[in-house]
């Protein structure tokens, strides 16, 4: 089989061919361990790794080509390692050894030491199990190694150069923490700074270690003895083989008593030793070292404008010294601030990577246009158009990430400009990198149809770059990245024709990927085309071809972290995206518990997630957003609890990074806030968070469709919670502003959607029906024909286009368009409604529509909710065009079943459907007097405790009529005791009743103490039936006086009662009192009253 490698960068970012390669040399078996090595250098170092396929793992004649362009062989030591005789990885490691390419082995077990040193002598290694917590830690070593493989032997030359002398550590290993102290002490003098150390913590890995202290001796110019008592046991390395080694090179040698020992034993033991000074005398301690390192000096560097550089980037690499990120900002900020480039470079990145010091982009920003400045006026030689484009780069990305979009746009437009008509390939790299990072600034800004032209030109370059290698690898892997870009952005402008083409171009080419290469980078292209095909079938309202692209994707994620060395959170936000679509799926098929279960994945996904990345961060506000709406269905607590939470986030990453993902997430974050006290009846935190809404929206028209209808939804929100308040000027001000946005969206189609075939677009549908539902609002509050007419314009054309794409996707058959389903029944009604209005004969067509509408939402028990609401619009529709109440009663028992399904399966929303039907069925069944069905359904009514249900008012209303309706029910039937019940649980409810229309609710009390008194009247309870009737009168004289006409008829019932009262009680005289009362009211009442006491009328009349 063929010798092929993969590859992994940080964070799945494209490959730099101009980015040093390490190659991860290891046993199949020991895969798993390059995630932590991978974490490891991608914390610090832009590289990228290569490593063997497991299902390739033949050796041919490939090996060299493959193998020479690596800088460093990471071997993963373990005991599998140890005791296969694999000839692929011995050649491997052969081949490192006759190239010289450094070697980095890493214990991964415990007790394999002695074997490895057995197989591969004295080559030096890094064990990741080191427990000495004296000893460096086992990452700073890894480091100090990449430093010199990864930042380049010349930087590390100069770095060593810079220093005046070096000073040999000797100590014995269980003193390491008195070495460590020793070498902190030098350097906390300015002077002995720019002094060397080496001790065996700074053996390179991959030496022998003999030689290696052998050399470090040498190069030292004073050798620094760690005396303790330690040093004085027998035998020991220090005593045999370092002291006399340093004798015999007449190497300066200072004795420094780190802990109390006997002096005369030393001197016994270590001929010739100089006299010890004690480490507490410093000032000996530092002159003594002042004086031999000025006659020992390597060079002077007083007056070399880089020394304090290379010294400052000693100590931030721990370059022959201690890591001293504080020594080391200062030394390379002074050269920085003498002009030195590379320093101002330095110092630049260290800034904006929080690299040795705290992050401050608006610090690295002003290095970085000092720095751009200096190149600017330089020759425009290639490798200075290199660091030019370099830097602006991160200056872009920095500006865009503080939020000075324009100024990150500017910064990547003068890339463009500078590579212009430059075919250099390093050079397209750039223009590619560009168009690239432009275009995807542009979509989260909005800028879709900018976005699109920028992600074309950078596809335009990509084939420039590899026009004849358009079958290699990587131009693939590049290649669908543009197609899943140029599909995102079709599909924000809902133009899911061009999408579907970019999105099924990405995955043919994947699969065509996976056939050739079975590589992470070819999965995680193939994971990415699965989860945008399931988005866009979601789009659809495709839910099974939906949920079976998830599937895929996530099967595809599986292969990946089974097969190979990937960390999990290289799949973390596809992870998310795809737990959350099969959470919108379940949703939609009503399947709340398991979308919940879905969701619950990604949250925990979430939590588990360390990486502290903006993407991560937006995608987490999404998950919890949606974890906050699936809640609205089951717990409207716990979906506020998670919505305010989130909300907290949300706000504080827009105020910080003010970009437009974030802009739509905090509206989105509102809005449901909104949705969700709406839920609550808590109609004025509901009306501030839907205002909070518009608020960050602002006068601006949105980019996006998807924002334009959200914005619409918005303005119907608050319309309609205005005028259930009663509010009704307030509200038609939102319905008008609403109706003039919309017919702005209909006409401006260039602004809706640029050249894009617009009937080919959901979002046309959507804003129709939207609009559709603004003129039957306006047609409900003005009485007016035109209303009408337009409402069933807009609803004509809404349901025009959404059957069409019914018909394109599903056929006669059923194909789960719920949009579909509810604009028929809506078309029906209005449909019915404007021929009412009008004179003409619709009854038909409404007949027709809302037929098809039940026969469409039968198909099991998916839409039980939609089935059950239609079945409630159809019956109204038949009692009022043809009558026939049997029809209407065996449309309401289907809706009933469906209410009790609903139950059955904990639907949220169950109780107030069945309220509803319940409601209207027993209204029916009390026309009919067919009573044996009522008592029933009653008792299904009954098992729901009200009181705990959070009700709206109007909800609290129908629950009133029940009451009403079961009292007649049981009055008809002489059981008075259960209709005082009814009449009592009447009254309780109308008393909570907080209504916006005061009066109303006045009058509405003051008719149910009515009632209930007359019903005391029959059972003889005449005191209580006396309270009750004057509770009642006081309250109607109260609303009467507001308006005569529309309450009168409560009032003089109620009048009526109480004479009939008094003259059963023997109260003629109040007779009079009573009568003079309705005609101060009002003569027309005293007629009435004068009419009803002479005709002797009853109160059931």
């Amino acid at each position: 089989m063929e010798y092929r490698l993969s590859y992994i960068t940080k964070n799945e970012e494209q490959l730099d061919c101009t980015l040093k390669k390490i190659f991860f040399c290891s046993h199949w078996n020991d895969l798993d361990k390059l995630p932590k090595i991978a974490k490891l250098v991608f914390d610090d170092y832009k590289c990228s790794i290569w490593f063997h396929n497991k299902y390739d793992y033949v050796l041919d004649s490939c090996i060299n080509e493959s193998l020479s362009s690596m800088a460093l062989f990471i071997i993963p030591v373990t005991s599998v390692f140890l005791s296969t005789d694999n000839t692929v990885i011995l050649k491997e490691i052969e081949f490192a050894l006759n190239n010289n390419v450094p070697i980095l082995p890493i214990i991964f077990e415990k007790g394999i030491d002695d074997i490895f040193a057995e197989k591969f002598g004295n080559i030096q290694y890094i064990s990741i199990l080191e427990c000495d917590i004296t000893a460096i830690d086992f990452k700073i070593k890894i480091k100090r190694f990449l430093n010199s493989i990864l930042i380049g032997e010349e930087l590390v030359d100069k770095i060593r150069d810079a220093f005046e002398a070096y000073v040999f550590i000797s100590y014995r290993k269980c003193n390491r923490k008195y070495a460590n102290e020793l070498m902190q002490m030098l350097h906390q003098n300015k002077t002995l700074r720019s002094l060397a150390v080496w001790y065996d913590e700074y053996l390179i890995p991959g030496e022998n270690f003999n030689i290696a202290i052998d050399r470090a001796i040498k190069k030292s110019g004073v050798f620094a003895l760690v005396v303790t008592p330690d040093i004085l046991q027998d035998p020991n390395y220090v005593k045999d083989i370092e002291y006399p080694y340093a004798m015999a090179l007449k190497k300066d040698i200072i004795p420094v008593e780190m802990a109390n020992t006997n002096h005369a034993e030393l001197e016994k033991k270590y001929h010739g030793i100089k006299k010890v000074i004690n480490k507490n005398d410093v000032n000996n301690l530092y002159s003594v070292f002042l004086d031999i390192v000025r006659k020992s000096s390597l060079k002077i560097n007083k007056d070399n404008i880089l020394h304090s550089f290379f010294l400052g980037l000693a100590y931030l690499e721990g370059i022959d010294v201690e890591i001293n990120y504080q020594y080391a900002k200062n030394l390379i900020e002074e050269a920085a601030k003498r002009g030195i480039s590379d320093a101002i470079k330095k110092i630049f990145e260290m800034y904006s990577d929080g690299y040795g010091v705290n992050r401050d982009l608006k610090l690295a920003n002003k290095w970085g246009k000092i720095l751009l400045e200096k190149l600017i006026n330089r020759e425009k030689n290639n490798s200075v158009l290199l660091l030019v484009f370099e830097i602006l780069v991160r200056l872009a990305e920095n500006y865009i990430e503080v939020g000075e979009i324009n100024t990150g746009r500017v910064k990547y437009q003068l890339i463009l400009d500078l590579t212009e008509n430059r075919n250099v390939y390093i050079f397209l790299i750039y223009r590619l990198f560009t168009f690239k990072h432009l275009a995807l600034l542009e979509k989260d800004e909005g800028n879709l149809l900018l976005a699109e032209e920028l992600m074309l030109e950078g596809e335009n370059t990509l084939k420039e770059i590899y026009s004849s290698k358009q079958d290699n690898l990587v131009y693939i892997h590049d290649e669908i990245s543009f197609y899943h870009e140029l599909g995102d952005i079709a599909l924000l402008q809902e133009n899911y024709v061009k999408s579907r083409k970019y999105f099924s171009a990405a995955l043919t080419l994947s699969k065509k990927n996976m056939s050739l290469d079975k590589s992470v980078n070819t999965e995680y292209d193939l994971v990415r085309s699965y989860r945008n095909m399931a988005w866009l079938e979601f789009e659809f309202y495709h839910l099974k071809e939906a949920k079976n692209y998830c599937v895929e994707a996530l099967g595809g994620i599986e292969r990946a972290e089974k097969k190979i060395i990937v960390d999990e959170n290289d799949f973390f936000s596809e992870k998310l995206s795809l737990f959350r679509l099969l959470s919108l799926i379940y949703q939609e098929n009503d399947c709340i518990d398991k979308a919940l279960e879905c969701i619950n994945v990604a949250v925990v996904l979430i939590n588990d997630n360390n990486r502290d990345l903006i993407n991560d961060k937006i995608n987490s506000i999404i998950v919890c957003l949606a974890y906050g709406e699936a809640y609205l269905r089951k717990n409207i607590d716990e979906a506020l609890e998670i919505l305010k939470c989130t909300l907290n986030t949300c706000e504080s990453m827009f105020n910080k990074f003010r970009i437009r993902k974030l802009a739509y997430l905090l509206v989105e974050n509102y809005y449901l806030l909104g949705e969700a006290y709406k839920e609550e009846n808590d109609y004025y935190k509901s009306i501030f968070f839907y205002k909070k809404a518009l608020s960050v929206v602002g006068n601006e028209v949105p980019n996006v469709l998807n924002d334009k209808v959200r914005l619409l939804s918005i303005y119907l929100e608050l319309a309609q919670l205005y005028i259930q308040q009663t509010n009704i000027e307030k509200g038609l001000q939102y319905l008008k502003k609403g109706q003039e946005f919309a017919f702005k969206l209909v006409y401006c189609k260039n602004e809706l959607l640029g050249n894009y075939e617009i009937k080919k677009i959901r979002g046309e549908v959507k804003i129709h029906y939207i609009l559709a539902q603004y003129f039957e609002l306006l047609a409900e509050y003005e009485d007016n024909v035109n209303n009408e007419k337009l409402l069933l314009y807009w609803a004509k054309k809404s349901i025009k286009y959404a059957y069409e794409e019914h018909l394109k996707y599903h056929g006669d058959t059923w194909g789960g368009d719920k949009l579909y389903f509810s604009l028929c029944r809506k078309y029906a009604t209005i449909n019915y409604r404007y021929g009412v209005l009008c004179k003409k004969n619709n009854i038909e067509v409404s007949n027709r529509l809302f037929s098809k509408s039940i026969e469409l939402l039968s198909y099991g028990n998916i839409y039980l909710v939609d089935k059950a609401i239609t079945c409630i619009c159809y019956a109204k529709f038949i009692y009022n065009t043809v009558g026939n109440i049997s029809k209407v009663i065996s449309l309401l028992k289907i809706a009933l079943e469906c209410a009790v399904k609903m139950c059955d399966r904990l639907i949220p929303g169950c109780e107030k459907i069945t309220l509803k039907v319940v409601d209207s069925l027993l209204e029916y069944l009390l026309l009919e007097k067919k009573f044996d069905e009522m008592d029933d359904i009653f008792e299904l009514f009954k098992n729901f405790n009200w009181e705990e249900i959070k009700l709206s008012t109007e909800e609290q209303k129908t629950i009133c009529q029940i009451y009403n309706n079961m009292s007649y029910y049981y009055f008809e039937l002489h059981d008075i005791n259960n209709a005082k019940k009814c009449c009592e649980m009447v009254i309780k409810f109308r008393e909570a009743i907080n209504e916006y229309d005061k009066i109303r609710s006045i009058n509405d009390l003051g008719r149910a103490y009515s009632n209930y008194a007359w019903i005391l009247f029959k059972s003889a309870d005449w005191e209580k039936a006396e309270k009750f009737l004057f509770k009642a009168i006081n309250l109607q004289i109260d609303a009467i006086n507001t308006d005569n006409n529309k309450y009168r008829e409560d009032f003089v019932r109620t009048c009526n009662r109480l004479l009939l009262y008094f003259k059963k009680v023997g109260k003629e005289k109040e007779v009079d009192e009573i009568i003079d009362e309705a005609l101060r009211h009002s003569g027309i009442i005293y007629d009435t009253v004068s009419h009803l006491l002479i005709a002797g009328v009853s109160i059931d009349n």
